[in-house]
């Protein structure tokens, strides 16, 4: 499975998440996956969850990148080689958070706003500590950087352009629907 070519760690240093991208899950070769695991009391460490790409196909490489926030509480993670509507390879980095139960949801799929061929969106990724603001790099992508707002639940982008810059970036702001 190759765990760990991408880690994150928690602020507490009580949840680690280790991207696993060549990993064969929902029967698909390399679809890739990514695993919580989570240290108890006595300092033992066990897999809390297993996250897998909500569209996983073959060659994506989910967990090609990773990130946690603070508190441990959301998870964002590369799908650097999705094919999706932006096109082959275009890439995408889809976002999880836990819910008050324990459980956790998919919760937003992120894709490059102006996405083409081989943007390998989801190549590198982080999350600010309160779990509520995204970064997104793209290696083939246009260079750019994107501030979405959330309008009724909605993510809606809006860009600033870099050209000096050698990398895309999604800066994603995530808060409460109103």
């Amino acid at each position: 499975d190759y765990l760990g070519p991408a880690v994150a760690l928690s602020a507490a240093g009580d949840a680690a998440l280790g991207g696993a991208p060549p990993d064969d899950t929902t029967s698909q070769q390399d679809a890739g996956s990514a695993r919580l695991f989570a240290r108890a009391p006595d300092g033992s460490w066990a897999q809390a969850h297993e996250f897998v790409a909500p569209a996983g196909e073959l060659d994506d490489l989910f967990g090609h990148a990773v990130a946690l926030s603070g508190a441990g509480d959301v998870a964002l993670v590369g799908a650097v080689y999705d094919d999706n509507t932006g096109g082959l390879d275009a890439g995408s980095a889809p976002l999880f958070a836990r819910a008050p139960d324990g459980s956790w949801a998919h919760t937003a799929e992120l894709f490059a706003p102006v996405a083409a061929d081989r943007d390998f969106f989801g190549s590198s990724v982080a999350l600010a500590a309160s779990g509520d603001v995204a970064l997104v790099g793209a290696i083939g992508g246009p260079q750019a950087v994107y501030q979405p707002s959330v309008v009724s639940g909605y993510w809606t982008p809006a860009g600033v352009v870099f050209p000096e810059w050698n990398l895309y970036l999604s800066l994603i702001h995530i808060s409460e629907p109103t």
